[in-house]
């Protein structure tokens, strides 16, 4: 395992570089403000279907969450990208189980030890596309357990093309989880029941245009649409 060290300074011009990147790639990034207690230790937990989640949450959490932000990352993919440790991640080998052990350890020293701490799971462990058969890995309910006053919210990620020439990007948090006289069994159960439910709900919003209750997170790109229309003044 291979721990994060958190630089606020990089941090600082990372998000400065990433927002430009998001920007430039997407039409726009929507979410769903949260309504649950932020002075809480978070457990996050997502679907995983592009190579972007990451910095959806990272981009999430900036805006609107203003968390000490780690992310649990696979070891193999860690290796590629091992500066991403100055944002907050760290790696797991899960084909290692002393490795696991170390990343549980450290996983609930972070929620219990930092000052307005989140931590990021996506525990399907690897990215899928959407409407794969998952199965989910209980990592997050045994921290969650472990890590006392600490809460589990999932949250859905959507990315695809609307109307626009490009790809829009909705996210939305669900309704928080308390862990306190619950097994890792019965959290590990309801979290994954419960991220499940959001993300078919989230699909159906983006079927129906049922998005009235999200803001604008990032506005990036116009396409060529929307451009004649605010100069014809069709917009």
């Amino acid at each position: 395992m291979t721990p994060a060290q958190k630089s606020p300074l990089f941090n600082a011009l990372f998000w400065r570089y990433i927002r430009r990147l998001l920007t430039r790639q997407f039409g726009r990034i929507l979410y769903r403000p949260s309504s649950f207690a932020l002075d809480r230790p978070t457990i996050y937990i997502a679907n995983h279907h592009t190579w972007w989640d990451g910095f959806f949450a990272f981009a999430l959490n900036e805006v609107h969450f203003h968390q000490r932000l780690h992310l649990m990352m696979g070891a193999e993919q860690f290796a590629k990208f091992r500066f991403f440790r100055r944002l907050g991640v760290f790696s797991v080998d899960q084909a290692n189980p002393s490795d696991v052990v170390s990343a549980f350890r450290y996983s609930v020293r972070i929620l219990t030890q930092t000052k307005s701490p989140s931590l990021w799971i996506f525990p399907a462990g690897e990215m899928l596309p959407a409407g794969s058969p998952v199965h989910y890995r209980d990592g997050f309910a045994r921290i969650a357990r472990a890590a006392t006053g600490a809460h589990i919210v999932p949250v859905a990620f959507w990315s695809g093309f609307t109307e626009g020439q490009y790809p829009d990007v909705v996210l939305e948090p669900g309704e928080a989880i308390t862990c306190e006289g619950r097994t890792a069994e019965e959290l590990f159960a309801r979290g994954t029941s419960a991220l499940d439910q959001l993300v078919a709900r989230l699909r159906r919003r983006i079927v129906e245009g049922d998005l009235g209750e999200f803001r604008v997170l990032l506005k990036g790109r116009s396409s060529v649409s929307q451009r004649y229309a605010r100069f014809s003044g069709a917009e």
